[in-house]
């Protein structure tokens, strides 16, 4: 996408505020007429009409405020129809789990907010995708999707999939096959470091040890937030249907 105008977007958000700002943030008009500046963007309230309005349109870019690690089963019913469409997701911050997803699914920028709102109006949000110097290395197309989903597959499939993606990348930044069997099989259930420790004969002690080992990995501080959403993912059960 680097170097590439954007003439259409298609914006989705179940909140009717970010919707108009996220329609603000790409159709803001500058005094030079940029083509960049006036695209033609369309914006949906409900998730169905998504690939509806995406065979209508056929936009550029596709723009979604949805929490990646939560809505998996909507992006892998996105790629099986549309393999390369550029996708932002749009989020107050991204967790590890997210960026695990969004390598996989492949053509897929996280952008924060506050990132948008720093350089807005002067930079719009299509050129996050289109202008080389913002656009970087954080979009990755990635093929293990594309060859996953070349057989049939159900909702159980991608989350046992995704499921596997998480447990490779955590062992990248853990380096440990124990580490990492504690942290997705017991951790990643909710179960505390004592449940952890009884189920396998360990101590608590030991447990808690490699938890603070996974956060420090994974750059969180905070347990009771951040610790299970960013070793986990999930299909809503809406998405089960599709």
């Amino acid at each position: 996408m680097a170097g590439k105008i954007v003439s259409s977007v298609l914006v989705y958000s179940p909140s009717w505020p970010v919707s108009q700002a996220l329609y603000s943030f790409c159709q803001h008009e500058d005094d030079n007429k940029n083509t960049a500046a006036n695209a033609d963007v369309n914006v949906v309230i409900h998730a169905e009409d998504i690939l509806h309005k995406i065979n209508e349109m056929k936009p550029d870019v596709l723009v979604l405020d949805i929490s990646l690690r939560v809505n998996c089963g909507l992006m892998s019913t996105l790629r099986q129809n549309y393999p390369s469409l550029p996708v932002v997701i749009v989020q107050r911050r991204f967790l590890f789990s997210d960026r695990v997803a969004a390598e996989y699914f492949g053509h897929i920028w996280l952008k924060e907010y506050d990132a948008l709102l720093a350089e807005y109006p002067a930079v719009l949000l299509q050129e996050h995708l289109s202008h080389p110097g913002l656009a970087g290395t954080e979009c990755g197309g990635n093929s293990g999707y594309l060859q996953f989903v070349r057989r049939e597959q159900d909702s159980d499939d991608v989350q046992r999939e995704m499921v596997f993606r998480l447990r490779l990348r955590l062992f990248d930044l853990l380096k440990s096959p124990r580490l990492c069997e504690v942290v997705i099989n017991w951790l990643g259930t909710e179960a505390s470091p004592a449940e952890v420790g009884a189920s396998l004969s360990r101590s608590a002690k030991l447990v808690y040890h490699y938890r603070r080992e996974a956060m420090r990995a994974l750059k969180i501080s905070r347990y009771a937030r951040d610790f299970i959403p960013s070793i986990t993912v999930k299909i809503k059960q809406e998405e089960r249907r599709w």
